[in-house]
C-alpha cells in the first residue's frame, strides 16, 4: 500500500497567506483575517496534509496558527532564512 505525503507550505505576511501545496504545486492565496483563515482552514482540512509549516512573522502567523491548531491540522513554524525558499 502506497501512503501518500502531503506538504503545505504557507508564507506569511500581514494581509495576506499565500499556500502552496506539495507535490501538487497547487497554490492558492487567502486574506490574514477571520475570513481568510477559516476558508483555508476549510480548504486544507479537505486535503489532509501530512504537514504544513509556515515562517515566525513578528506575530502575523499567530491567527492562522490557533486556528489550524483548533481543528486540530498538523503544523510547525519555523524562522525564515533570508535569501533562501522552500522548493
Amino acid at each position: 500500500m502506497e501512503v501518500s505525503l502531503i506538504f503545505v507550505g504557507i508564507d506569511v505576511s500581514k494581509a495576506q497567506l499565500d499556500v502552496e501545496i506539495r507535490p501538487s504545486g497547487e497554490k492558492q492565496s487567502f486574506a490574514n483575517d477571520k475570513v481568510g483563515n477559516k476558508a483555508l482552514v476549510k480548504w486544507l482540512a479537505k486535503i489532509a496534509p501530512t504537514l504544513i509549516v509556515m515562517e515566525a512573522t513578528g506575530g502575523y502567523e499567530r491567527q492562522i496558527m490557533r486556528a489550524l491548531v483548533s481543528a486540530e491540522i498538523c503544523l510547525r513554524r519555523g524562522q525564515p532564512t533570508p535569501g533562501q525558499r522552500l522548493r
